[in-house]
């Protein structure tokens, strides 16, 4: 399993979180290239993708010799995913290694714009380091924080107030995707932000 030169640490600065409008999380408020907001997942759909992402992340681990060679298993698996007949359910096009947490921040009624295992060589990928940038209210994002330091992955906000979290290898935000899928009954036990309701009036009147 490819592992990255990056010290994951928690520095993020509640006060300055970004706070997004409906319009925004529709049309896209990141300079991402092909950003989708993505649907609040059930935790049934975060459990499933959790349990085949972990059985794809094993098998590369076991079977692969080299960074390379780990990585074209896992797009190997990517591939089968979206070549079946019900197309791609499980990891619904995003990178396995971070589909699992991104599954998990929606969820939690997170907003994710992206995600990426991170670059090794030969791969399309381009980030340096596994990572998965979203917004959160306070609340969420005091809770990500605690299990980011709990599942040794790193947690900061950048200057315009989004979030990101990262690691030193997909392994480490897998714990992360799992830490907060054992947790969801603390973000379920949240109001809902207040944009989920402007967001379904919109996405009815289309």
């Amino acid at each position: 399993m490819p592992h990255f030169d990056v010290k994951p640490a928690v520095e993020y600065d509640p006060e300055r979180l970004r706070v997004l409008t409906a319009e925004e999380i529709i049309d896209g408020f990141a300079a991402v290239r092909d950003y989708q907001h993505l649907r609040a997942f059930d935790w049934n759909e975060v459990h499933e993708c959790l349990r085949a992402e972990r059985a794809v992340l094993d098998d590369a681990s076991r079977r692969s010799r080299s960074d390379r060679e780990f990585e074209g298993l896992v797009s190997a698996a990517e591939n089968e995913a979206f070549e079946s007949d019900q197309g791609d359910q499980t990891y619904f096009g995003l990178d396995i290694g971070t589909a699992a947490l991104v599954l998990g921040l929606c969820a939690a009624l997170g907003v994710t714009f992206y995600s990426c295992r991170g670059h090794v060589p030969g791969s399309r990928h381009e980030a340096p380091f596994p990572q998965v940038g979203m917004v959160l209210d306070k609340e969420r994002a005091a809770i990500i924080a605690k299990l980011s330091a709990e599942t040794s992955c790193g947690f900061r906000s950048d200057s315009g107030g989004k979030l990101w979290a990262f690691g030193r290898s997909v392994d480490d935000l897998h714990r992360l995707a799992s830490a907060v899928f054992e947790n969801h009954a603390e973000f379920d036990a949240l109001p809902e932000p207040e944009w989920v309701a402007r967001v379904n009036e919109l996405y009815s009147e289309w």
